[in-house]
């Protein structure tokens, strides 16, 4: 009995770390533009909204950019959230934390 609970809880864990797409955001420039993103959770089990409100704040979230390679910014912010992004907006933008992993691709 024992190992069927905890066998059933193991499975519900796996069904919210399942890759889904959260929809479209607008993610607020540092111009005061916005610029569309497809917002995808690729890992773990952050929830739609927290990743939605993550990629809509990204460019204007506090924290410590740094240079990457081949033409990479890596931004450490100060919410734990590790971000890589192209030079440039708009670009993919693959931001970690721990186990989970959202990524964001620019619409037009």
């Amino acid at each position: 009995m024992v190992a069927a609970i905890a066998a059933l809880s193991v499975a519900a864990g796996s069904a919210s770390a399942a890759p889904r797409s959260c929809g479209t955001v607008k993610a607020k420039l540092p111009s005061g533009a916005t610029q569309g993103y497809a917002v995808k959770v690729a890992k773990g089990a952050v929830s739609c909204a927290k990743a939605d409100a993550l990629i809509a704040q990204f460019y204007l979230t506090p924290g410590v950019a740094s240079a990457g390679p081949n033409n990479t910014n890596i931004d450490e912010l100060k919410t734990g959230w590790r971000c890589v992004i192209g030079d440039a907006p708009p670009s993919p933008i693959k931001c970690t934390k721990g186990a989970d992993t959202v990524k964001a691709t620019p619409k037009p």
